[in-house]
C-alpha cells in the first residue's frame, strides 16, 4: 500500500513505540494524534468510559493502527493492532503476507486472516491466506510465494485457498 498522506494542518500526528516515545522514520509504531491546538479529540464509547479513556490517554488519541512515517513526513498504514497474527510466539504482519501473495502474477487480489491454531495454544492463531486467481482456481503450491527471497523470517503459510473471481469481490 502507498502512503495515506501527510498530517492535515488541523492535526498533529506521531508514530509512537510502546513507551509513548516517537519512532524515527521507517520504524513502525502506533499512530496517535491530537488537534493542532494541543487538545485531544474525544471519543465516547456507549456505556464504556474505560475504553473511552484508554483511547485518549496521555493527551493523544490512540488509533490502534500500526504505521510508519518516511523521511519526508508521509504516513504509511501497516496494519491494525488487533489484526496481527501470532504464530510460534512471533507477530506476523498480515499486510506483508497479503503483499507477497499479490506480487504473484497469477493472483489478482486476496486477503489474509488468522484462523485458530490446531494445537489449541491460547492466543495463538495460524495464519491462512486466500488468493483470487485470474481465470484459475488458486495457485499451484510452488507458485504461492514467488518472492521467497523477500519474505520476512516469520513468514509461513499454513493454509492457502483460492477461488474464481466473483461479483462480490469487485474491489479486487
Amino acid at each position: 500500500m502507498g502512503s495515506v498522506g501527510k498530517t492535515p494542518p488541523t492535526l498533529t500526528a506521531k508514530v509512537v513505540d510502546d513507551q509513548g516515545d516517537e519512532c524515527p522514520p521507517g520504524v513502525r509504531g502506533e499512530l496517535v494524534f491530537q488537534n493542532a491546538d494541543g487538545s485531544c479529540p474525544t471519543v465516547d464509547y456507549y456505556r464504556n468510559p474505560e475504553a473511552s479513556q484508554a483511547k485518549m490517554r496521555g493527551g493523544w488519541f490512540h488509533t490502534g493502527d500500526i504505521a510508519h512515517r518516511d523521511e519526508d513526513g508521509w504516513l504509511y498504514f501497516d496494519y491494525r493492532v488487533g489484526d496481527a497474527i501470532r504464530h510460534n510466539g512471533e507477530f506476523i504482519d498480515p499486510g506483508y503476507v497479503q503483499k507477497v501473495i499479490s506480487e504473484n502474477p497469477a493472483v489478482d487480489g486476496g486477503c489474509v486472516s488468522g484462523i485458530r491454531a490446531g494445537a489449541g495454544v491460547a492466543g495463538e492463531r495460524e495464519h491462512g491466506a486466500g488468493g483470487i486467481a485470474g481465470g484459475r482456481r488458486g495457485c499451484a503450491p510452488d507458485k504461492r510465494c514467488s518472492a521467497r527471497e523477500t519474505r520476512a523470517k516469520n513468514f509461513t503459510l499454513c493454509w492457502v485457498g483460492g477461488c474464481a473471481r466473483s461479483p462480490s469481490m469487485a474491489g479486487f
